[in-house]
């Protein structure tokens, strides 16, 4: 009723959206200040300023997994984590994670490319519209995980424009080294080993490795994984100095779709009509870095990074193979430099920075004896500046921008046999207010800019006589408010997205050519609405209770499909959690996932019936006592039949039904 209740409520009036959002921060004011009590210490971020910062200073709602949560959840896989946190969406072809996307704020078919995924600030996302590979994060290295929610134009330019997921990586000061052995459902087998160390003389390292063999839910979606990683780095007087170097592997048997046919002739849900299609991928990674203090007031921050992906795929259609070997390189280069000065109402801090990316990418399809070829190398340049400046007791501004430019060479053996070239610049401008009035309240709005240049597979697939789509623009608005005392939060968030020329498929479109319809066009102007609520509280050592609900009204407000819902995008998500501590050693923690309907992905003319939404339970438990930890999580415990894939071409994914995972984990310290 919550949900149905505030659908009412919210969703009734487009128009009030805005006077709501004007309304909100001022409605803090009337309320009675909490009773003193002891304060939860703050965190820390760094996917704010880029640079590790107190959370109140942020004009910006951020959600931070720590650590503690991860392992309190039992989660396998990173996706696991961020399902429902947030505002995010998942949507997981397979159900392993393998082939998965995360959208924010209203973004589906085209959420890889409108949602940021950073590994310690290292981009995730491809130039090319296959989305992050969240596979290749392994759970046992990371950190913490923090969401950004809404967009960030203005640090962190193209793609950043629903959000930005950083994943941050494990930091080690003791030796220690642990094993664990876990079994699951449909025959998986994990195995993962860590080490590290800190001498005295400031030198650290970190090691790890993760083995993974399952059969996954469906037929013919076997997997095979490895993942190594290492980091080393040195600590001294003015700062520090890293190395990592990361290696993973993956075969993969592809399922593939089903469709209302296929279950007619075979209920079995988890059939594949698919054999022989298969994707294999070797990923290298490599990351050099630098923080070193240059003055009392200034330091330098800065990486090289590069990643290299070499993957084959093989589907078949029609009784022929289609055969596709790929090629992603891509190299970063991230200095920037921080400034901090302490002024009388707080600290100013300024940071100055570059960005500096090269993609080539390069494939080669086989079809029907017709081999396509495909190439790109893209260039994209981005200078920005932001400055957080305290300016009166309890208020905080933030102002920034950034100027990006790219540069395309395409080739395309049908569309552009010759190579052509494909320039654009932006800019994007950022403004943020941020007050704290009493300690335990903070209220903040904030409007940013965000621009997301068009993919390689946009660009080659466009209807006949578009060369070049237009680069998607928009402007992001929110105003919201948290409070927080040591056993409770609450925190609740407004936003407008407005967008220009947002790039997506149209199945409508006048195809290029072959027999597949639709075409990649530049929508002429899309809103995303909505709202984030999230809650904690703690009845007691034993007891604590969080949720978030979101809410999101996504909708086309010209052109074709005026007034018209984005397909693919739930308009409602919940996520409850009850965890317990039932003895010292003991705890458990169970979660419920809510997820409303949506249109099938493709239906942007809303002509077709929606996509169910479903509920799933999730519980966890966990034994530990001295170095010995055991852990049981069963996913889906009611046995629940749901499709969290499915288009409109017919096409359905089904989601696993109850499966568990049991670890045992041993640490020496």
């Amino acid at each position: 009723m919550f949900c149905v209740d505030l659908y009412r409520r919210v969703g009734g009036s487009r128009h009030a959206f805005t006077f709501l959002l004007t309304l909100f921060p001022l409605s803090f004011s009337a309320l009675p200040a909490a009773a003193t009590e002891p304060l939860e210490v703050q965190p820390v971020v760094v996917s704010a300023t880029r640079s590790e910062q107190s959370l109140v200073t942020v004009p910006a709602s951020i959600t931070v997994i720590t650590r503690e949560e991860i392992e309190a959840s039992g989660a396998a896989h990173v996706v696991e984590v961020l399902r429902g946190r947030g505002g995010v969406q998942v949507n997981d072809t397979f159900g392993d994670g393998s082939r998965a996307s995360i959208g924010v704020r209203g973004f589906n078919e085209s959420a890889n490319a409108n949602v940021l995924v950073l590994v310690d600030g290292r981009r995730l996302n491809n130039t090319d519209i296959a989305s992050p590979d969240l596979n290749s994060i392994s759970l046992k290295d990371v950190e913490r995980v923090e969401i950004i929610q809404g967009s960030a134009g203005t640090l962190y330019g193209d793609q950043a424009v629903g959000g930005v997921i950083n994943i941050i990586t494990r930091k080690n000061r003791v030796f220690f080294a642990e094993g664990e052995m876990g079994i699951g459902s449909y025959g998986r087998k994990t195995l993962r080993l860590r080490t590290g160390n800190r001498f005295t003389n400031g030198l650290g390292y970190q090691l790890s490795g993760e083995r993974l063999r399952s059969n996954n839910y469906r037929d013919n979606n076997r997997q095979d994984y490895w993942n190594y990683f290492g980091k080393f780095d040195w600590e001294y007087d003015h700062g520090r100095l890293f190395v990592e170097l990361q290696d993973v592997k993956e075969n993969l048997r592809l399922a593939g779709r089903l469709t209302l046919a296929d279950l007619v002739a075979s209920p079995d849900r988890r059939q594949s009509v698919r054999p022989n299609d298969f994707a294999a991928s070797d990923t290298e990674v490599a990351r050099f870095g630098a923080e070193l203090s240059l003055s009392d007031n200034w330091s330098f921050e800065g990486d090289w990074n590069y990643r290299k992906v070499t993957g084959f795929s093989r589907l078949v259609f029609f009784g022929a193979n289609s055969d596709t070997p790929q090629e992603r390189i891509q190299r970063g280069f991230t200095p920037r430099f921080v400034g901090s000065y302490g002024l009388a109402a707080g600290e100013l801090v300024i940071t100055i920075g570059a960005d500096i990316d090269r993609a080539d990418y390069d494939t080669t399809n086989t079809f029907f004896g017709v081999t396509t070829t495909t190439g790109n190398r893209q260039d994209v340049h981005g200078l920005y500046a932001q400055a957080v400046v305290p300016f009166a007791s309890g208020w905080i501004a933030t102002i920034g921008g950034r100027q990006a430019q790219v540069k395309n060479q395409l080739r395309h053996s049908t569309a552009f046999p010759a190579g052509v070239s494909l320039k654009d610049d932006q800019f994007v401008g950022e403004f943020g207010l941020s007050y704290r009035p009493h300690p335990q309240w903070r209220l903040f709005a904030r409007r940013d800019g965000n621009f997301r240049f068009a993919k390689v597979d946009e660009q080659t697939f466009t209807s006949p006589g578009v060369v070049g789509l237009k680069t998607q623009t928009g402007t992001s608005w929110e105003g919201g408010g948290e409070w927080r005392q040591s056993e409770a939060f609450l925190k609740l968030v407004l936003y407008r997205l407005d967008l220009k020329n947002e790039i997506g498929f149209d199945p409508t479109a006048a195809p290029p050519s072959g027999p597949f319809p639709g075409a990649n066009v530049n929508y002429a102007s899309t809103v995303h609405d909505g709202l984030i609520l999230e809650g904690g509280y703690g009845f007691s050592s034993k007891l604590h209770l969080a949720g978030s609900y979101s809410y999101t009204d996504a909708y086309f407000d010209s052109g074709t499909f005026n007034g018209k819902q984005i397909s693919g995008v739930a308009k409602h998500l919940l996520r409850a959690t009850a965890s317990y501590r039932i003895r010292p050693s003991w705890s458990a923690l169970l979660e419920l996932q809510l997820t409303g309907d949506q249109f099938l992905s493709g239906d942007n003319a809303n002509a077709m019936a929606r996509q169910p939404g479903y509920g799933v339970l999730n519980l966890h438990m966990s034994y530990e006592r001295g170095s010995l930890s055991v852990s049981a999580r069963v996913n889906n415990l009611l046995n629940r039949e749901y499709n969290e894939v499915a288009n409109a071409f017919g096409a359905l994914f089904p989601a696993p039904e109850r499966n568990f995972l049991l670890t045992t984990r041993y640490r020496f310290d």
